[in-house]
């Protein structure tokens, strides 16, 4: 009898956390389309407002989002000393990144830089294994089938690389890193604290720079809207979900769920901006969502054993 129940257990405990997975794999896509979206609002605000301040102000917008529920549940439960380390060490990370970002979309369209911002796909395994973790042949079939849909989308058509084009590339090793060392703290972090002092940092770290851009101020308010939706869903939100679904997924598994970002931002760039998708492109897209595919085979596979 005590065998049966112990089985019991251990299968309805297996089953908790494979609807735990499922889960995060859904929050982690729901991320990855408002940072589709935010490609797009990102776009618009760096042909008007200065990079470093434009950033500055969204992750400081994101941060406030977090602020009530700090309150709310106790602040000192949610920032303890190892939330604030991991979160000024993330937001040190997440502040080169997105800044990276936000020059380059100066030179570039939004469906072209998430494209090439998706490479960090490949490159979050890659890195891992400096960190001796193991890569099962499904998941890095998986990369494998987003990096050749990116290959289709081709990003460098046209014979060269444009500045925005090099900052991206910065920018997706950037964030295969950031991922790992999000991947790597969030399972023992409470995710609202830890997510607070992340944007918190960041924000004020781009605002340093930001000192000496001497915005315009009316310039900022002709970009209002870009701005709240960057701060408030794509930061303040997204990056939350990120951060709480983290903790029920692998990062190999989140970075391909995350590449997704890249399909988003050339959907929401074409019926919004009009960039436009051609054929080739469209079956990058296909190739993309078949990795996603071949990720969660994986996962289903490893839970059965």
């Amino acid at each position: 009898m005590k065998g049966e129940n112990d089985l019991i257990k251990a299968k309805t405990e297996k089953s908790e956390l494979n609807l735990k997975s499922l889960l995060g794999d859904f929050l982690l896509l729901l991320s990855a389309m408002i940072w589709g979206m935010a490609y797009v609002a990102r776009r618009i605000g760096s042909l008007e407002a200065p990079p470093f301040t434009f950033n500055g102000l969204r992750f400081l917008i994101g941060s406030s989002v977090l602020i009530p529920l700090l309150l709310a549940k106790g602040m000192k439960s949610h920032l303890r000393s190892k939330e604030i380390l991991a979160g000024i060490i993330t937001g040190f990370c997440l502040s080169l990144g997105t800044n990276l970002q936000q020059i380059g979309l100066k030179w570039t369209d939004a469906g072209r830089a998430g494209f090439i911002t998706g490479l960090y796909v490949v490159l979050v395994p890659f890195f891992g294994l400096f960190l001796k973790r193991k890569v099962s042949l499904l998941n890095a079939f998986g990369a494998l089938l987003a990096l050749l849909g990116l290959f289709f989308l081709n990003p460098l058509k046209g014979g060269s690389l444009n500045p925005g084009d090099f900052f991206m590339l910065l920018c997706a090793m950037i964030y295969a890193i950031y991922i790992l060392v999000v991947g790597k703290f969030s399972p023992e972090l409470n995710p609202l604290g830890f997510s607070f002092v992340t944007f918190l940092t960041c924000g004020i770290l781009s605002l340093i720079p930001g000192v000496f851009e001497s915005p315009q101020w009316g310039t900022l308010r002709g970009v209002f809207i870009p701005l709240l939706y960057s701060g408030l869903f794509a930061v303040g939100i997204a990056y939350s979900l990120q951060v709480f679904a983290q903790k029920f997924t692998l990062p190999n598994h989140a970075a391909i769920i995350m590449s997704l970002e890249a399909v988003f931002a050339a959907i929401f760039g074409g019926l919004i901006l009009k960039e436009s998708l051609s054929f080739q492109e469209i079956i990058g897209c296909f190739l993309m969502f078949l990795g996603f595919i071949v990720v969660q085979g994986d996962k289903l596979l490893r839970s059965q054993n």
